[in-house]
């Protein structure tokens, strides 16, 4: 009995390749989906920080 347990202990010690691999793929679908909104938020974000200095430049031009 205690030999069993040991046994059923020792071939869970890690994730198979498999395992790993479909985990990295799922990470990688993620990331190809997250990465470009992250892109347009920023770049909306620069362009509104832009339009903010353009109008505090022509307010203390004025």
């Amino acid at each position: 009995m205690l030999s069993r347990l040991r046994r059923s202990r020792t071939r869970q010690r890690g994730f198979s390749l498999i395992e790993l691999l479909i985990v990295i793929a799922i990470i990688l679908i993620i990331l190809s989906i997250a990465l470009p909104q992250m892109s347009k938020s920023r770049m909306h974000a620069q362009e509104m920080s832009a339009v903010a200095e353009l109008g505090t430049i022509n307010k203390a031009e004025i």
